[in-house]
């Protein structure tokens, strides 16, 4: 997350097969009849994961294509994703005609698809919408493998085959960042080499770099590294228990203390990440690499006084003091507990640094094209928070930690 691999996984052998799976080459072939084929058809992955839902809202919206929604679930599909719906209030979504539920599993073979169905999707579907991932910035790239690459390399195998396919990735900033010394972020250049050995940022590294070389051959690929995707803005909903920013302001309320970084945060809200990325892609030809972190950051500081400003307590403390005297001595019911090694120096390793400023597309690029395309990130987090918050407490995630009614 801040240009710095932590995992102990971070091995040789991690690393160089993380290198030789950079280096796999895919060959394209189209076949020539596809003016023939008539059909308007998506294909989307990571469906019941919370930017994935919001993306097949804006994908009905947007256009006129059935979705095609690949689903792992032990028993019916379709049961899985109606809990999903209810949970993110897409209620309007459930019967839609145009939503197509498939049982698959991208961690097997051929996506664990029925015989001839992975036929008909090579010659029916025009683009691929790749959300899904496993997410999980505590495993190394062994174990992220299987559902994070050789899942995109399953996924690329049916877009160069068949039909003609566009092939929309969703990737990380992390790829492509580093903090400088004032803790803000700077985005950088890709090169031969990741600039870092975190298991997931690696894995979402390979895949850029197979992605580029496909897009090569003339395949149209979009490549979105989002920050930190928050909140949808209108009702606040998201999934805090698996978000890493909303575990660390929740592991600090429940000290009632947090570190005095000078580091810088940003916000997307899930919603208009998945209407900005669907605009660029309806506007982008070849292959493109655009940073969808909201340009606009405040310090640290200032973010946790919205929460101070909310009824919370909450100090700021020296850094050295609060990993110390308070995180070294969390217990297992702190919403730190199970990520504290992130934020131990001693499990950090040095990364490779060979890195250049990155330009096209960068955030604030990439924002100036949106804003020309009616999309606009938001520039104060005052009132966007204060939804946050309101569902953050109602939901329970921040139970029982507000201490008195917002100032």
């Amino acid at each position: 997350i801040d240009g710095t691999g932590i995992t102990r996984g971070a091995k040789d052998s991690n690393m160089g097969q993380a290198m030789e799976d950079a280096r796999q080459e895919l060959e394209v072939s189209w076949s020539d009849d596809e003016n023939d084929v008539i059909t308007d058809a998506l294909l989307l992955t990571g469906v019941t994961g919370f930017l994935g839902i919001h993306v097949l809202d804006a994908l009905l919206a947007e256009t006129a294509a059935d979705i095609y929604c690949l689903i792992r679930s032990k028993g019916e599909p379709e049961q899985r994703f109606d809990e999903v719906l209810a949970f993110y209030g897409k209620e309007h979504l459930r019967g839609n005609p145009r939503i197509k539920i498939l049982k698959a599993d991208l961690e097997e073979p051929k996506l664990g698809l029925k015989p001839g169905m992975l036929d008909w999707l090579q010659e029916n579907l025009n683009g691929i919408w790749h959300c899904g991932a496993l997410v999980h910035h505590l495993y190394d790239y062994g174990r992220l493998r299987r559902a994070n690459v050789q899942a995109t390399i399953e996924l690329l195998k049916l877009a160069a085959t068949g039909r003609k396919k566009s092939f929309n990735y969703i990737s990380t900033l992390g790829t492509a960042s580093i903090r400088d010394q004032e803790g803000r972020t700077v985005e950088v250049d890709v090169s031969a080499r990741p600039i870092s050995t975190n298991g997931y940022t690696l894995s979402k590294w390979v895949c850029e770099q197979i992605l580029t070389r496909v897009a090569a051959q003339g395949m149209q690929v979009n490549i979105f590294r989002p920050g930190n995707i928050t909140s949808e803005s209108v009702t606040g909903i998201c999934k805090p228990e698996v978000n890493h920013t909303l575990l660390r302001i929740k592991g600090c309320l429940q000290m009632k203390a947090a570190p005095d970084w000078k580091r810088t945060t940003e916000m997307v809200p899930v919603d208009l990440l998945a209407r900005a990325m669907l605009k660029l892609s309806n506007t982008s030809q070849e292959v493109n690499i655009y940073n969808m972190n909201n340009p606009y950051e405040i310090p640290w500081g200032e973010y946790v006084a919205l929460f101070r400003n909310s009824g919370f307590r909450l100090e700021l403390v020296p850094e050295p003091l609060w990993r110390e005297e308070y995180l070294s001595n969390i217990g297992e019911t702190n919403a730190l507990y199970a990520i504290r090694g992130f934020y131990n120096r001693q499990d950090k390793e040095p990364a490779h640094r060979d890195i250049k400023p990155f330009f096209r597309w960068n955030s604030l690029e990439t924002a100036h094209r949106l804003q020309d395309l009616g999309i606009f990130y938001l520039n104060d987090y005052h009132g966007y928070m204060k939804t946050v918050i309101t569902w953050l407490v109602g939901s329970g995630f921040l139970a029982d930690l507000q201490e008195q009614e917002e100032i």
